[in-house]
């Protein structure tokens, strides 16, 4: 019998459910926009080209589909719209008549479009593009309606680096340009312009390759800019003596929640888990060699973790929806009389659900939960707080340990820059009251403006600030909702800051004479010793 390796946990953990390693590649940002691209909206014919460069890319891969962002807010239709994309070595057009030739092989997509809301359109291909990573890529658009929108129907647009000349139009109101024959186009009107569409591209792109002797396999990750090298370090034969898979963390896989209430991987936070990501090559790899790998579920009866043998779980069933919980992994021989493994690999581990949130330096963002209690991941290095008490200019900051479903609280980043952290489920409750006017929120609404009665703020990262007109906000976002205030920024005090910060108390002009304790709550008897703010001094009650 002929023994082979085992490539650990390359060959045997992790495809995404989509069978590939994905990434989004943006390439524009500018804020101007153009009615001449992806398709002219200004004339009833029109073909169009547009060069992005490899290097703007940076990857290879398999393109699904392309975006681009729609500027204006009002629908509209285009019929007989026709989406090509070629490979070319050409980086700009040289003049009008500098045209890229087509064919029906560089066709993608063919449809209708009715974008009807500003944000990303997409198109998603009808033939997948593969992309090699080392040529310059070419989008071009037919847009056969016999109709135009106008000026107004306008595409988020960015100049070309240098001013080169990378894209070019061929447009008229009667003569319709041949996409398959673009160099005998008749109509006069032909134009290069120094700016492109913005674009949005997905791309899975996966790599693996295995020495000849199969002692070793590289993969690459160009979306972490990452080259992962790994041994083949299992031998199955040995069935008495079976090894656990390597490199993955086995105490805790980081998850998180989606809007819809499923689960994913969190692999933009758990890097150990991003490195052995595999794709479709390695699972081939699997099935060649005669391995099955299946998900175990786990259940803790006590401290004793015991596996659901009768109801394994495929790994693209897992990976689509990893519910939290205990799971083993199991690779085994796939048919114990063909396959030339004997013995089985496993590993045990927990998934936990997580919610993660990006914060800029030194700043702060809101967060609400209404279902979850949530506390920081381990030696995250983050601090939560909750606001405590409302001042004319000050709101009390109390840091927490963690905070109860439906707190409004704070999660502040003190590092030198941006970074993601992660809100983690937990079963504590905290006996920890509130200010009233901290308001949060589980879906996306609007913060009201801002009235005679009642004085709303928004938090910008550092303070709250005025809402003068009506706002969005982002599901999971808190905000203050505060009665007859003037300021125009509330700034945040936290509660073990010297007492004077506090200059006034928030309550209309009959409550001056009101007693107030730090955290800015009304006190109706102050016979405990302490200090008390009494129209807006601090006071000491001995």
């Amino acid at each position: 019998m002929i023994h082979k390796k085992l490539l650990s946990l390359l060959v045997l953990l992790m495809t995404a459910a989509s069978g590939a390693w994905a990434e989004e590649v943006t390439i524009g940002d500018g804020t101007e926009t153009t009615r001449d691209f992806p398709i002219d909206n200004y004339f009833n014919y029109s073909c169009t080209e547009e060069i992005y460069t490899a290097d703007e890319i940076g990857t290879k891969g398999t393109i699904n589909a392309i975006s681009f962002y729609y500027h204006y807010g009002t629908p509209y239709e285009a019929s007989n719209v026709k989406m090509f994309m070629k490979h070319v070595t050409r980086s700009a057009f040289t003049s009008t008549t500098d045209c890229e030739p087509l064919s029906e092989t560089d066709l993608v997509w063919t449809g209708n479009i009715a974008p009807t809301e500003e944000g990303w359109f997409t198109f998603t291909l009808d033939t997948p593009f593969e992309y090699n990573g080392t040529d310059n890529l070419l989008v071009a658009f037919y847009d056969g309606t016999n109709g135009y929108a106008g000026t107004s129907y306008t595409w988020r647009q960015t100049a070309s680096p240098d001013g080169a000349y990378m894209a070019l139009s061929y447009f008229n109101d009667n003569i319709i340009p041949d996409p398959y024959n673009l160099s005998n186009y008749s109509g006069s009107s032909k134009s290069l312009y120094t700016y492109r569409a913005n674009i949005k591209l997905d791309i899975e792109s996966f790599s693996v390759e295995i020495s000849d002797d199969m002692t070793e396999a590289t993969f690459t990750m160009p979306a972490f800019d990452a080259t992962v090298n790994y041994d083949i370090v299992r031998d199955m034969e040995d069935a008495d003596n079976p090894v656990e898979f390597s490199g993955l963390a086995q105490k805790v896989v980081v998850k998180k929640k989606t809007g819809t209430g499923t689960y994913e991987p969190l692999s933009e936070l758990n890097i150990q888990l991003i490195d052995q990501l595999a794709a479709t090559d390695a699972q081939d790899i699997i099935a060649d060699a005669g391995i099955k790998v299946k998900v175990l579920k786990g259940t803790d009866n006590n401290g004793t973790i015991t596996y659901d043998e009768t109801n394994p779980i495929t790994l693209t069933e897992f990976l689509a929806d990893m519910q939290p919980g205990l799971y083993k992994m199991v690779a085994e021989p796939a048919d114990a009389t063909t396959s030339p493994y004997t013995g089985t690999a496993s590993l045990a581990f927990e998934a936990i659900a997580g919610f993660p949130v990006e914060i800029a330096a030194q700043e702060y963002v809101t967060y609400y939960s209404a279902n979850d209690n949530l506390t920081l991941e381990e030696n995250s290095g983050a601090k939560l707080y909750t606001i405590t008490g409302i001042g004319e200019t000050k709101a009390t900051a109390t840091e927490i340990p963690s905070a109860n479903k439906e707190m409004p609280f704070l999660v502040y980043n003190p590092t030198e820059e941006t970074k993601t952290f992660l809100l983690i489920p937990t079963d504590a409750e905290i006996n920890q009251t509130y200010a009233d006017e901290f308001k949060g929120t589980a879906t996306a609404t609007t913060i009201a403006a801002s009235t005679d009665a009642q004085t709303n703020y928004a938090f910008n990262g550092k303070q709250f600030v005025w809402v003068r007109t009506a706002l969005p906000v982002a599901a999971n976002k808190a905000w203050l909702e505060v009665l007859t205030s003037t300021a125009r920024s509330i700034a945040l005090l936290f509660a073990d800051d010297d007492a004077t910060a506090i200059s006034a108390v928030s309550g209309s002009p009959a409550d001056k004479a009101a007693v107030y304790d730090l955290s800015g709550r009304k006190v109706t008897n102050p016979a405990k010793k302490g200090v008390y703010i009494v129209n807006g001094k601090k006071v000491v009650v001995k």
